[in-house]
């Protein structure tokens, strides 16, 4: 998960795992923005099947790719919303587009690149340039250690 903070949408679904014997591991690629593990503590304590990482102290060259990642995916979002059947979803342009250094915002509004054809070639380039991004070692390990029947990731 990205942050502890995200366990609040899957708590429920987490205590239900646990307390069906299932063992979890819970890893997190970022620190809590407000510093607050309570539910993560809450959770450990109360059933000795989950276990934790925190992969946001390893500092690895990765992060840097981790960057470019989030930067393509949300340029590819971001093209998804100027097509014509988001036309009507202003709020979602709107949040998409303040992902984007505006240099991004306006190239993407370009005539040659805002046209069906201009972002479905720029779509594919970007899922290829995400697709050449290598995996972070820290998390290879950790799943190759763990050696999990399920992995569940979330945004």
């Amino acid at each position: 998960m990205r942050h502890p903070g995200a366990l609040r949408n899957y708590a429920s679904t987490i205590r239900e795992l646990a307390e069906r014997g299932h063992q979890i591991h819970l890893a997190f690629v970022m620190q809590d923005r407000l510093g607050d593990g309570r539910l993560l503590w809450d959770l450990t304590d109360d059933y000795s099947c989950i276990t934790h990482s925190d992969l946001a102290s390893k500092k690895t060259p990765y992060r840097f790719w981790l960057g470019l990642a989030r930067g393509v995916r949300f340029w590819a979002d971001f093209l998804r919303c100027l097509g014509p059947e988001y036309r009507d979803a202003v709020k979602l342009r709107e949040r998409a587009q303040l992902r984007l250094p505006r240099v991004l915002v306006g190239l993407s509004r370009l005539p040659l690149i805002n046209s069906g054809i201009g972002r479905a070639l720029l779509w594919k380039l970007l899922l290829w340039i995400e697709q050449a991004i290598p995996t972070d070692h820290w998390v290879d390990s950790l799943i190759a250690t763990q050696k999990p029947d399920v992995i569940l990731v979330t945004p």
